[in-house]
């Protein structure tokens, strides 16, 4: 039965091809438009939208897969400012309506959880911008987020090679299940194998 079924799962559409909700969509288009044309305080509001969208859409795969996804496709204009929003550690304070500190952040910080949570389209543009003085540091600092490794240094052509090794290879979020599901298959096997042998050795008593 559990064979079976991981047998339906891997042969099913994932949940990526079947949950692409319009309004997630045109959701994820707003806060686009928004990173690249407001003003600080929207953009770094639209960052942090960004994060929770990414965090709500399906990412269970049997099957490592790297290809983009809808989310990644539609908010990859936004990326080139996100990354120049690393340079701006100005201080930004939510209030609450009784005028308490809810929480204090910067258009960096958040530039930089949104571009983790983007992932693999905001390698190549992030690798670009190790070269610039004010973005260097921050850019390298995403990269290992999003790769969760690196180079032994931050100079752009150390990253690029890095890179060019590992592009093939599926990212901390995109690997897939499939590994763990031949474990615990082969556990069931040996649990079933162990419960036969038994049942046998007490018939044969």
């Amino acid at each position: 039965m559990l064979a079976c079924a991981l047998l339906s799962l891997t042969l099913s559409p994932s949940g990526e091809a079947r949950a692409q909700p319009p309004h997630e969509r045109e959701e994820a288009r707003r806060l686009s438009d928004e990173i690249v044309s407001g003003a600080r305080l929207a953009r770094t509001r639209a960052a942090i939208s960004v994060r929770h969208l990414v965090k709500r859409q399906p990412r269970l795969n049997l099957l490592a897969a790297s290809e983009p996804r809808w989310w990644q496709v539609v908010l990859s204009p936004a990326i080139p400012r996100l990354i120049t929003m690393l340079s701006d550690g100005s201080r930004l304070e939510w209030v609450s309506q009784t005028g308490e500190t809810e929480q204090i952040t910067s258009p960096r910080q958040e530039a930089l959880l949104a571009l983790e949570a983007l992932g693999r389209p905001a390698v190549d543009p992030l690798i670009a911008a190790l070269d610039e003085p004010k973005l260097g540091p921050r850019a390298d600092e995403a990269l290992r987020l999003i790769l969760d490794d690196g180079p032994g240094d931050a100079k752009r052509s150390s990253w690029q090679a890095f890179w060019n090794e590992r592009r093939t290879r599926p990212l901390p979020d995109e690997r897939g299940l499939w590994p763990w599901v031949l474990q615990a298959l082969a556990l069931l096997a040996l649990g079933i194998a162990v419960v036969v042998w038994r049942q046998r050795r007490a018939a044969a008593r």
